[in-house]
């Protein structure tokens, strides 16, 4: 039986341009090849992974987004697995949605482009290069200038040394005809990660399913999401520039180009715009790609970028759900040991949120989680507070019974005043303490294609 919408997701934050902005937010120093990620950016990959792996049964993740992916790039798939709290003898806990079965012949035609008479390679920007201190957008250019003959012909054991060698050989300047044989420091690096990642996909061969390209419709995307209002209601000469950008937009299918198309337009139309824009494409472009998976997309992060109404650009036939809460910060800086036990401490939480993923089975989630973080009892702090309000109550109202029988009307109403203002002192502060065991900070919305809630 094919798994429903709520079971399975893709995950914005996993965008390679988006690890890449991740990976710069953490750190602005270049790494090299022989360096481990710093810890602030593995603590951060490791809340993302971990919550994307409690709200969804199964996370998708599109070749390009693991073969081009700073995070995954350079953590590598034992790091992953680790950091999920699997051993060796577990899943990887991840399905790459791949054009090829064969991750390396993904990578293959990444590089080629879908043009098979084409006898240069593709324009393709490998934005992990950034973290090594390179220019992807560079880098893409020139390989773009390069015979695809070499690559085309090798070997599909080959296939990651001769991408890495090409790329090192744009980098480095050579021309079209001079050859690197073998590639060296962060190629070489490069080189060997993918070979990591396609051992591990090829020891499970569920791990990996070949999409079908001809579901991805992003006309049909742009059509159930409207245009944010905000983008609309500009001052004459931005609506002008937006209204012929809006345009364009519509007729790229690649997030580099829509950034960089957004980019030239950074003189003509205001920062928050710029913004909108960008969140309204990625949107739409990740309604496209849940629909050809038939699966959720997930954002776990919320920035300025995205803080536009989600009610007045909602897709139409989906459903958006926004939590609040420090679940990433919370995860990521757990043991893996510990966060596999926490995972199975709630699982009757999860299990509810997977099969049907609305709001009112999120609190239970968070709840779960956090009991399990720091030691509290739902149950047991709603009697607690409930016990608080009862004495509270109790010497009130025999109180007000007394004063029924034994005192003025005067000494009646001091008494109801006084019960009261006790009532109202004691349980606010249970109350607020109650409120606080509810998620917290995180942003983050799951969009079902077709789905719905109560």
């Amino acid at each position: 039986m094919a798994e429903t919408h709520g079971q399975q997701a893709l995950v914005f934050d996993f965008d390679s341009i988006q690890q890449r902005s991740l990976w710069e937010m953490e750190t602005n120093v270049p790494t090299d090849a022989h360096q481990f990620p710093p810890a602030s950016v593995t603590q951060r990959f490791s809340g993302l992974l971990r919550t994307a792996d409690i709200l969804t049964h199964t996370i998708l993740v599109p070749d390009a987004q693991l073969l081009d992916g700073a995070l995954f790039m350079h953590h590598g798939p034992e790091a992953v697995r680790s950091l999920l709290g699997r051993n060796s003898h577990e899943r990887l806990g991840l399905v790459v949605v791949a054009r090829d079965a064969s991750l390396a012949e993904c990578l293959r035609k990444m590089v080629c482009g879908r043009n098979e008479e084409a006898t240069v390679l593709a324009v393709f920007e490998f934005s992990s290069l950034a973290v090594f201190g390179l220019d992807p957008r560079r880098i893409a250019e020139a390989v773009s200038r390069r015979p695809s003959r070499r690559l085309r012909d090798c070997h599909t054991d080959d296939v990651p040394e001769v991408v890495a060698a090409e790329f090192q050989a744009a980098a480095e300047g050579l021309g079209p005809l001079e050859e690197i044989q073998h590639p060296t420091g962060v190629f070489a690096a490069m080189a060997l990660r993918w070979r990591d990642w396609i051992a591990a996909v090829a020891k499970d061969p569920q791990t990996i399913r070949v999409w079908d390209s001809r579901k991805f419709d992003m006309e049909l995307a742009f059509a159930r999401r409207q245009v944010p209002p905000a983008i609309e209601q500009l001052d004459d000469h931005a609506n002008e520039s937006g209204r012929g950008t809006i345009a364009t937009l519509k007729g790229l299918r690649g997030r580099s180009s829509m950034l960089a198309t957004l980019a030239a337009l950074e003189t003509q139309v205001p920062p928050e715009t710029i913004g909108l824009m960008d969140s309204w494409w990625s949107s739409v472009y990740f309604d496209a790609l849940a629909r050809q998976h038939e699966s959720s997309w997930l954002k776990l992060q919320n920035t300025d970028a995205e803080a536009f109404d989600m009610a007045s650009s909602q897709a139409v036939g989906t459903t958006t759900l926004q939590f609040e809460g420090s679940l990433i910060d919370v995860l990521g800086e757990m043991p893996a040991s510990t966060f596999a036990l926490a995972k199975y401490s709630a699982r009757v939480a999860i299990s509810r949120w997977v099969d049907s993923p609305v709001a009112r089975h999120s609190d239970g989630l968070a709840f779960a989680i956090m009991k399990f973080v720091e030691p509290v009892d739902r149950q047991e702090t709603m009697r607690n507070l409930w016990r608080q309000i009862s004495f509270t109550l109790v010497p009130g109202v025999l109180g007000l019974a007394a004063s029924y029988f034994f005192s003025a009307v005067a000494g009646i109403w001091a008494v109801v005043v006084g019960a009261v203002g006790v009532l109202l002192t004691t349980p606010i502060s249970e109350l607020v303490e109650l409120h606080t065991l509810r998620s917290k900070k995180m942003k983050s919305f799951i969009n079902i294609p077709g789905g719905v809630h109560d």
